[in-house]
């Protein structure tokens, strides 16, 4: 690498984000002369004493189990490192903090730090000429940086690296975005430099704006009194006038350039103002000279280069495995959790069927005795004392022959009415035809029973337990009427109102205090299980209503 190439790195890239990121953490105590020092060294000694700080300082730190301190003291001497000349040993101290900061883990407290030794290593990089390397870790500096300077500096390094390929457009897009950032921010140093880059970039591409505004970036940077700001300038206005033939201007910023170097007293900048002379000559051996000695100091570089960074991400593989590896077995834990919860929940419901089940078989048995206990009170109560009373009368004479048919056809009428109660329901048949046959029982000389609307039913699409269930509090209003109402007519109403089956009873009878009790209160409790309301009104003589709604 050609040594000017270092201290284009050093003084273009010296207000980068590595240093936003130390502003934003700046040291205490001590700490704070040294860093002090290494930023605006004065004499040749002062880095050194700087990083022999630092480095006991990052010792000290460890000791005591401080590990972001001992992240920024690795940072701070990575820095060093870079500034003097020792790229190989600069990337492994910046690897090394990134290895300490993977041991905390991601958060808050360690976005700073990681943004700035991403930086750190891009600038590196790009100096090595693995472009595509650097721009990997610009790109990650990228995804993290939230505060317009930030961003200002990373457009900018990527830029820089754009220029170094030869893709002015793509570096002066870059630069642009970077400079209309930088105008929101009123960072005067950072908008000076993202504008002389801009200027240098343009200049590349022949757009006459490239001089304005580099000499415009002059002047801010002169009334900044920024110093390494200002070398930069003059650096970028030699090679503006020596691309263009111009010897005189040339060689005027040139000459700038080492007395500035000279004043702040850098041995580093004196010397690459000097190389800046020699490649202001003509001579064809300095020429041949110059690109010999690059490209020999590039290939030592590379050659002594230590591949931390492929180390860094070998690690960073292994880390992320067994990642991988403690996440696919915690996965395990839980689906074998799952299983067991599944297999628990599926023996739960087996034992809860059976249970239900058996529960069900004894309601069904009771419900079966119960029906035997109602239908045998019937008959005793109904259909026995009647037959007795008849065997009576025929026994002492007193019955004719036709009035002993008529109480026979009375007794077949109880016992008909009985059969009908307990029967089962035909409601894979014809429902309508049921429902007429039950309706039908009750209709006599004294009550006239009357339905509308039952023929427009469709009541193959009814399922079949709303159709039992229909007809047994049907059945059972029926039987309230005949025994309690003393009504003379009885209508209901059958209708379809979406999709929702409507049925109204309406009958004159002399009405009643509504007390929800017995044979009404199994009737609501019917309709229930089939999510259906059924609403009652009457008054004393005032008839009795109902409306079912299903």
């Amino acid at each position: 690498m050609k040594p000017s190439l270092f201290l284009v790195v050093f003084i273009l890239g010296f207000f980068t984000l590595g240093y936003s990121n130390l502003n934003a953490q700046q040291p205490i105590d001590s700490s704070t002369y040294y860093f002090n020092l290494f930023r605006n060294p004065t004499k040749s000694t002062d880095l050194t004493s700087a990083y022999t700080f630092f480095n006991t300082h990052y010792k000290q730190s460890l000791t005591e189990n401080d590990t972001l301190r001992a992240v920024l003291d690795l940072r701070y001497m990575a820095i060093i490192q870079n500034e003097i000349g020792f790229i190989n040993d600069s990337e492994n101290t910046a690897i090394k903090a990134l290895k300490l900061l993977d041991g905390i883990g991601n958060s808050e407290t360690t976005l700073e730090p990681r943004i700035g030794l991403y930086n750190h290593l891009g600038k590196l990089y790009r100096t090595l000429k693995k472009y595509d390397t650097a721009l990997d870790y610009y790109h990650k500096v990228l995804n993290l940086v939230q505060s317009p300077n930030q961003q200002t500096v990373v457009l900018n390094n990527r830029a820089l690296i754009y220029e170094d390929q030869g893709q002015y457009a793509l570096a002066a897009e870059e630069f642009s975005k970077a400079y209309h950032i930088a105008l929101t921010t009123k960072d005067a140093r950072e908008l000076a430099r993202t504008l002389d880059n801009l200027g240098h970039v343009q200049s590349k591409l022949g757009n006459p704006e490239g001089l304005i505004n580099m000499e415009q970036a002059l002047t801010m940077r002169l009334d900044n009194q920024d110093a390494s700001g200002t070398y930069a300038s003059y650096k970028h206005l030699t090679e503006y006038y020596k691309n263009r033939n111009d010897t005189v201007n040339a060689n005027l910023n040139a000459q700038k350039a080492l007395d500035l170097a000279k004043s702040i007293n850098s041995v580093s900048y004196i010397k690459d103002a000097l190389e800046m002379f020699l490649g202001l000559s003509t001579d064809a051996n300095v020429v041949d000279y110059q690109r010999i000695n690059d490209s020999i100091t590039l290939a030592k570089q590379q050659s002594s280069n230590a591949y931390a960074s492929m180390k860094y991400a070998y690690t960073e593989q292994e880390r992320i495995a067994k990642a991988n590896e403690l996440e696919k077995e915690k996965q395990k834990r839980w689906k074998l959790l799952y299983m067991g919860i599944g297999i628990f929940i599926a023996l739960f419901s087996a034992v809860l069927y059976v249970f239900l089940r058996a529960k069900h078989k004894r309601e069904k048995v009771l419900q079966v005795y119960e029906t035997e206990t109602r239908i045998s009170k019937k008959v005793h109560d109904e259909v026995a004392n009647d037959v007795y009373h008849v065997m009576t009368k025929m026994e002492g004479g007193l019955k004719t022959k036709e009035a002993l048919l008529d109480d026979l056809e009375h007794i077949y009428s109880k016992t008909r009415d009985i059969s009908k109660d307990v029967s089962s329901i035909d409601v894979d048949g014809d429902f309508k035809e049921s429902l007429l046959d039950l309706l039908l029982v009750f209709n006599s000389s004294d009550v006239s029973v009357v339905t509308k609307g039952l023929n427009t039913i469709h009541w193959k699409a009814v399922p079949q337990l709303k159709k039992m269930t229909i007809y047994r509090v049907l059945q059972e209003l029926m039987t309230n009427m005949k025994k309690h109402s003393k009504a003379s007519i009885a209508v209901l109403g059958f209708e379809t109102i979406n999709n929702k089956l409507i049925i109204t009873y309406k009958d004159n009878g002399v009405g009643c205090d509504l007390k929800k009790q017995n044979g009404l209160l199994n009737t609501e409790n019917r309709i229930k299980t089939i999510n259906g309301t059924i609403i009652f009104e009457s008054q004393p003589n005032n008839g009795f209503h109902v409306k079912i709604t299903v």
